[in-house]
């Protein structure tokens, strides 16, 4: 007989979003990533770990990514340039172009101006402050829209890409000092130069239309060299600090490398050859870039790809999918709450015939099903807002009859729903929805980016606990008459002084009157709620924590690290567990080396000695009565869980139990003793989803 009884749900209708523009600032070390429903993403390339996430407003594109000073700013089609909030993760200013939509955007080296391109055709130059962008001035109105924009080093010369043309600019006086001019493939079809980059000797560096990458002379005005890339657009060119190596990409999606090269006769004279082809994506590439020695890639497809640009690596690459970092599906019991873009989704789970007959059942077998899963509900979005955070929770209540209590935020406010279900046991069962109107004054109806409801069996409450965008957390209680909520506790888990930072809370857990917060700044503590005070904190460590979560029965946190070190800590004692303590030095090597971050993990309910965890790809049993495999084991073959050590005569199962069944897990939970949730969104689902990628000729087809 198996461990678990599995639920493999495939309901989730996740829709990947296809990626428009990164940039990266080396001063934070952070790179900020927008996707075509103009969601902005905070990744931290140390541990390559998605922070958070800026959600747009209904009326925001985003086009373009900056970050100038350490302050990230937005550019897009609705003509608006967006200053952000990254402790709060809004929009703090808006500045609006002269020129309608802004197609690119680029800064000086000093970071203290910006400029921007626009559709009708003008260069405008900003001012950026420390907390906000000025108008300085505009250069003359060209007859057509600008689509590329870069800056020379020494800040005195600027180069435009348009349509069918280069433009060479004074920066200071604003005038055209050199127009060069493109060919055409077809007398009837444009040449839009989508991409360009200046070198320090004034070497112009363009991708157009063609599928060609042109090496300029910026003073002279001619062109040194092009090459034949790709066969259709170049859309997205870098090159690194040493201006000896050029990548670019396009709608073909393969990357090609230029390299800056010498003759042994004259090491004076040195010229551009195509060196290295790399294919990493499988559809168009919107944006490249460079990055603490990473070529980072990314587009339609999706994935964002890391690939080592030493020697020694390079043929190491790194690709992350587009799913979640943090989970959308919540349950209570066997409801399941699913949370998209814009609406919720309310599902039952499915029963199967066997559940009583399960002892002549083996691992891996298939069990027949009796109801399948039922949609109960679907729920929009208050003004078609985007829905940063949901929660699902109840009383205990009869088998007859339930009450389930929905809440989610968008980026304006709380929402909570009283959701009655007649009848359980009938086929179609009545749902009735109740909205309430109104949450407690006190709370400053502030929206939220992180709840959880929690049922108190102390004090026979529901409780919904929740994080504000301004790293404050609240915890409500519901009246005797149902009708309402009422405040209890606030805690500020990081002072209104140290906010003017970017740091803020991007995880939380809650158990009882325990919340355990993690920071940005590696900070992770653990709060009273009654208390409203700090009752400790953890030891520092150098890595974000991925995951948390409480001890159901026992005053232990789990702690889940973004490079996948796993540690116990008993808040109690103030001190690691002897178990964290003796498997800190004996995870794997490829344990550590894995890619995946750890997206959840759990205590079992049945056996407290077990941790359950997953990450896209594996889903993982650790037993801590178990002994730890080598440092140089294997345990990511196949059917590696049944393998087993001898020692001294004697068999010793490994405490790693690791499972390649299920891909790619979006969620795991254990919604009855005994049974698990999987929830999963399959590679042939999410690629079905995705637009057709360029058709090319390739050998024997």
């Amino acid at each position: 007989m198996g461990d678990y009884l599995v639920h493999r749900a495939r309901f989730f209708d996740y829709q990947p979003k296809a990626i428009q523009s990164m940039n990266y600032d080396d001063a934070i070390k952070k790179l900020a990533i927008s996707r075509s429903d103009s969601t902005i993403e905070i990744w931290c390339t140390k541990n390559e770990f998605l922070e958070s996430i800026i959600y747009p407003t209904a009326d925001r594109q985003v086009e373009s990514l900056l970050w100038c000073r350490s302050q990230l700013l937005s550019s897009g089609l609705d003509g608006f340039i967006v200053l952000y909030d990254l402790a709060r993760l809004t929009a703090k200013k808006l500045v609006p172009s002269i020129g309608g939509a802004i197609w690119c955007m680029n800064k000086n080296k000093s970071e203290t101006k910006i400029v921007v391109g626009t559709e009708d055709g003008y260069v405008v130059m900003y001012e950026v402050q420390i907390d906000g962008i000025l108008f300085e001035k505009s250069f003359n109105k060209l007859d057509s829209r600008i689509l590329s924009i870069a800056w020379h080093k020494d800040e005195e010369i600027l180069i435009t890409g348009g349509i069918d043309n280069i433009r060479v600019w004074d920066a200071n006086s604003g005038q055209v000092l050199q127009r060069l001019s493109l060919g055409r493939i077809d007398k009837n079809k444009e040449t839009l130069v989508w991409c360009l980059t200046i070198t320090s000797d004034f070497q112009i560096i363009s991708g157009d239309s063609r599928g060609k990458i042109s090496i300029w002379n910026s003073e002279q005005g001619n062109l040194i060299k092009s090459f034949q890339t790709h066969s259709v657009d170049v859309l997205c060119l870098c090159i690194d600090e040493t201006e000896k190596h050029v990548y670019c990409s396009g709608i073909d999606p393969s990357i090609v490398q230029l390299d800056l090269v010498s003759t042994s006769q004259e090491e004076n004279y040195k010229y551009w050859v195509k060196s290295s082809v790399y294919y990493h994506h499988t559809h168009d590439v919107r944006s490249i870039l460079i990055a603490d020695n990473q070529l980072i890639s990314a587009g339609v497809d999706t994935k964002i790809v890391f690939k080592s640009l030493e020697k020694k690596n390079s043929s190491k690459n790194r690709k992350y999918n587009s799913m979640p970092q943090k989970s959308l599906v919540h349950t209570h019991d066997d409801f399941v709450l699913i949370q998209h873009d814009k609406h919720l989704e309310l599902w039952k789970l499915g029963q199967s015939g066997d559940d009583f007959n399960l002892d002549d059942k083996k691992d891996g077998d298939y069990l027949s099903i009796l109801r399948s899963p039922k949609k109960f509900l679907h729920l929009n979005s208050k003004n078609d807002l985007n829905i940063v955070c949901s929660s699902i929770g109840a009383f205990p209540t009869n088998e007859n009859s339930q009450t389930i209590w929905i809440s989610y935020s968008d980026l304006n406010s709380i929402h909570i729903y009283k959701i009655e279900i007649s009848s359980k046991q009938l086929l179609e069962p009545k749902v009735n929805v109740i909205k309430i109107k109104s949450l407690p004054l006190a709370c400053g109806n502030r929206p939220a980016v992180i709840m959880n409801f929690c049922y108190s069996a102390s004090s026979n409450q529901l409780r919904l606990n929740y994080l504000t965008n301004k790293s404050c957390l609240q915890s409500l209680y519901l009246l005797n008459d149902e009708l309402g909520f009422a405040l209890d506790s606030t805690i500020q888990c990081i002072p209104q002084d140290l906010l003017l930072t970017d740091n803020r809370v991007h995880l939380v857990d809650f158990k009882d009157d325990y919340v355990a917060t993690a920071d940005t700044d590696t900070n992770i503590v653990i709060w009273s709620l009654k208390a409203q005070s700090q009752i400790c904190s953890l030891p520092k460590y150098d890595s974000l924590a991925s995951s948390l979560k409480f001890h159901p029965n026992k005053n232990l946190l789990l702690v889940c690290y973004a490079n996948r070190k796993i540690v116990e800590y008993d808040f109690e004692l103030n001190e690691y567990t002897d178990w964290s303590r003796e498997s800190s030095k004996k995870w794997p090597k490829q344990w550590l080396k894995s890619n995946n971050k750890i997206l959840s993990c759990f205590y079992d309910s049945r056996d407290d000695q077990k941790i359950i965890l997953h990450d896209e790809q594996y889903l993982t049993i650790i037993n801590k009565n178990e002994t730890m495999p080598d440092f140089n084991e294997k345990i990511f073959q196949p059917k590696y869980s049944i393998k087993s050590k001898c020692q001294n005569g004697q068999t010793e199962k490994q405490a790693l139990h690791i499972s390649d069944k299920y891909r790619y897990i979006v969620h795991l939970s254990e919604p009855l003793k005994g049974q698990l949730l999987i929830v999963e969104v399959t590679p042939l689902s999410v690629s079905e989803r995705l637009p057709p990628s360029l058709k090319q000729k390739k050998f024997g087809t």
